[in-house]
Formats: C-alpha cells, sequence, structure tokens
C-alpha cells in the first residue's frame, strides 16, 4: 500500500501510475456513467467500484476531468464512503466548489479523529455556509463531538440560521454541557433554530429547560410551540 499512500499525499494524484497498475480498470472508471438512485440522485454503482484503486481514479477523475456539476457531485459523494482518509481531507483542501467539498465532508463522519476532528473544525469557518452546516452536522453523528464543543459554542454564533441549528443539535445530541451557549437560540429570528434549542436545552438539562422554555409555549411557530409546551409540562 506505500503506492497509495504516495499518491494520496501528492499535491496531484499521479494518472500514468494509476493507469499503469490496471489500464483496463482506469478507462472504465474514468468513462463509468452515474445513474439516478432511489431519490433521484446521480450516483455511482456497480463492482467496478470494489476494486483497491478505484478511490484514487475517481480522484483523478474528480480533479482533473472537467466534468459537469452534477457528474462531480456523484463522484465526491462516492469517494466520501471509500476513500484513505489521508486522500479525502487532501480532497477536500484542494477543492474549490463548497457544493462538492460539502459531499466530501460526508466521508469524515468515521474517519480517525486525528484525521477528521481538525478538518471539522476548520470546515466551521469556512467561507461557504453550506460547509459550515455540514461540518456542524457531521461532528453531531461522531461520538467524539464533545472534543469539538468549543469550535461548535463558537458557530453557534454564525450569521446563517442553518448552521447555528446544526452547532446546537450537534451540542445537544451529545448533552454537552453548554447549556447557556445555547439559550440566547430561544429568542432566534428562525424557527428550526429555536426549535432545536428547545430540544437541546432538554437534553443538556431538562429540569432547567422546563422552565426557560415554558415561554415558547406560545411561539408562532406551531412546532415551536408543541415542544415547548411538552417540554415544560414535564415533571
Amino acid at each position: 500500500m506505500i503506492w497509495l499512500l504516495s499518491i494520496a499525499f501528492a499535491t496531484d494524484i499521479d494518472a500514468p501510475t494509476l493507469r499503469a497498475l490496471d489500464p483496463v480498470l482506469f478507462d472504465e472508471l474514468m468513462t463509468l456513467e452515474p445513474v439516478p438512485n432511489r431519490a433521484g440522485v446521480p450516483r455511482f454503482a456497480g463492482t467496478v467500484l470494489d476494486a483497491e484503486q478505484a478511490p484514487e481514479v475517481l480522484a483523478h477523475r474528480l480533479q482533473t476531468a472537467g466534468e459537469p456539476p452534477e457528474v462531480r457531485a456523484a463522484l465526491a459523494a462516492t469517494i466520501a464512503h471509500m476513500a484513505d482518509p489521508a486522500l479525502l481531507t487532501q480532497l477536500i483542501d484542494d477543492e474549490g466548489d463548497p457544493d462538492i467539498r460539502i459531499h466530501l465532508y460526508q466521508g469524515l463522519e468515521k474517519a480517525p479523529a486525528e484525521v477528521a476532528l481538525p478538518v471539522l473544525k476548520a470546515g466551521l469557518t469556512d467561507d461557504a455556509p453550506g460547509v459550515r452546516a455540514e461540518s456542524a452536522r457531521v461532528l453531531g453523528n461522531r461520538s467524539d463531538c464533545p472534543d469539538a464543543a468549543d469550535a461548535l459554542v463558537d458557530a453557534l454564533h454564525d450569521p446563517h440560521a442553518e448552521v447555528r441549528m446544526f452547532a446546537a443539535r450537534s451540542l445537544g445530541y451529545h448533552a454537552v454541557p453548554v447549556y447557556d451557549a445555547i439559550l440566547p437560540l430561544l429568542q432566534d429570528e428562525d424557527a428550526k433554530v429555536r426549535l432545536t434549542a428547545v430540544r437541546s436545552l432538554g437534553r443538556i438539562d431538562a429540569a432547567r429547560a422546563a422552565t426557560d422554555v415554558a415561554p415558547l409555549a406560545a411561539d408562532p411557530d406551531p412546532k415551536v410551540a408543541r415542544k415547548a409546551a411538552t417540554l415544560s409540562a414535564s415533571p
């Protein structure tokens, strides 16, 4: 696997080396067409993806083939779930399209902490709000999410509602003891953020939250009002 690691850390993935390993496989992967999945989203499929060097060939294709956005998105989504973490983080660092980076970030849900956490924390400060939101979401799906608590608390002040929502959700899902940091979101202008804040505060400290969320039982958003009323009525 030495050749794989050398390719993964290269500035540009070495196409001649990849092609020399298996010319037929290389050409098949470079011309493979995505097909719609059940949700109608283009995705790659087939036994050819089981080949050991498939992630590196697809990564080369993502970086160099100049394909349409929907094909690049399908490539990124495929790579995210099969690539070596080192290769995945290299692609994230090199990728200029935030929509493609979002797909790549999904592959960090199960990556080792020493690889994933620095990249996800950095993602919370990305220029693109979609990337920041995805970083917050992915962190919530990791058992080591509390190790990124400080970065997620900072994200509670993000100007984009989706980022604030996912940051609050991730902190609440893991019951990270940052109650006072989430509390101001009960007054957020966005109903989804308020709803997430109610839920997260209830997970962190249900007894205290019962009092704090009670005023939101009259919230103009019915979901927020219903959840607040339920929590405030809890013994």
